[in-house]
């Protein structure tokens, strides 16, 4: 959920960079599938779909690891420096800063990666379940960044998505003082976390990618039933936690007026709470994280809004307080 930005480099990089490669759109590939509520109740549920899809070449295709052509050439400018950092086969492998970037490129020193990646709150590989103390995760990832000598410690930034938002937004809370900034895609603030909004907008929830329900279930610790959901999600408000209307970092958030996943009160709510200004992105059609087919997709809002908010955040002079 974390990232760091390096300035120039990555104003550079997304004002020039749209796609590794041209996809073809015009194969039509139809699927199609079906969700059964057995039971009528949402407790049983029978799945079943197919569908006509086209395999993607080889990334080596890509990449053309045997010539200068491609991705391979690494045009970010990021190059393998003081160890055995590689992009090879669509995969980065660094150890410690040895991918960095090319000063003569990108005009930024340091590494592209700090050593090592982190799932947060239950997701991917992460041992931590969700809880309101999750957030230490994260606060040590702070406490890492800091150690490294290429990184400038006052110019860091999170960036959160969705639940990533929740916790980008706690960050900026309880980790003001060493946040340059923090955006945040439709995070979860009060609403989303009470027990009405649980049953009459997440149960069902067809905007998810999957069950949003079972989903939450298994993120929380000793959670197996919607009346065990209900009591975990209360505790996670941040107006349960006493957090929202505290001192926090400026912020960027973003959202859309007809998300099912988040309600826009919670967005109207952190808007107007804290001791600085934030910066709102609001699309009126736009649904969860804002996003509007054809209009606002993903690539899009991280480039024409993000990424320049970020970079301007990270490039600004820091307010002369006592942070």
């Amino acid at each position: 959920m974390a990232i760091l930005i390096p300035p120039s480099a990555l104003s550079r990089w997304a004002s020039k960079i749209s796609s590794p490669y041209n996809g073809d759109h015009t194969e039509f590939a139809p699927c199609v599938g079906f969700a059964w509520d057995v039971t009528g109740k949402g407790t049983t549920v029978l799945r079943g779909g197919g569908g006509l899809m086209y395999e993607t070449l080889n990334w080596e295709s890509f990449l053309a690891l045997n010539n200068s052509l491609g991705i391979a050439t690494i045009p970010t400018g990021a190059v393998g420096v003081g160890g055995n950092g590689s992009i090879a086969v669509g995969t980065v492998n660094f150890d410690g800063s040895s991918l960095n970037w090319d000063p003569a490129i990108t005009g930024v020193q340091g590494s592209v990666f700090p050593q090592g990646t982190i799932d947060c709150g239950a997701t991917g590989q992460s041992p931590t379940k969700v809880s309101e103390t999750a957030d230490r995760m994260l606060s040590r990832v702070i406490d890492y960044v800091q150690t490294r000598p290429e990184i400038d410690q006052n110019r860091i930034a999170v960036h959160g998505v969705s639940r990533g938002a929740y916790w980008a937004t706690k960050l900026a809370i309880v980790e003001r003082a060493r946040l340059r900034g923090a955006s945040a895609q439709s995070p979860p603030v009060d609403a989303f976390f009470q027990k009405e909004f649980l049953m009459n907008s997440l149960l069902g929830n067809r905007e998810y990618l999957f069950d949003q329900v079972p989903a939450l279930m298994n993120i929380f610790a000793g959670v197996n039933n919607l009346d065990e959901l209900a009591a975990a999600l209360e505790k996670m408000s941040l107006v349960k936690e006493g957090l929202l209307g505290k001192p926090m970092a400026p912020m960027l958030i973003l959202a859309g007026v007809k998300d099912t996943q988040v309600p826009i009160s919670d967005i109207y709510l952190l808007l107007s709470k804290g001791d600085v200004p934030k910066t709102a992105w609001i699309n009126p059609q736009g649904g969860h994280l804002g996003r509007q087919v054809k209009v606002w997709p993903d690539p899009v809002i991280f480039k024409q809004v993000i990424i320049p908010w970020l970079v301007r955040t990270l490039e600004a002079r820091a307010p002369a307080d006592d942070r």
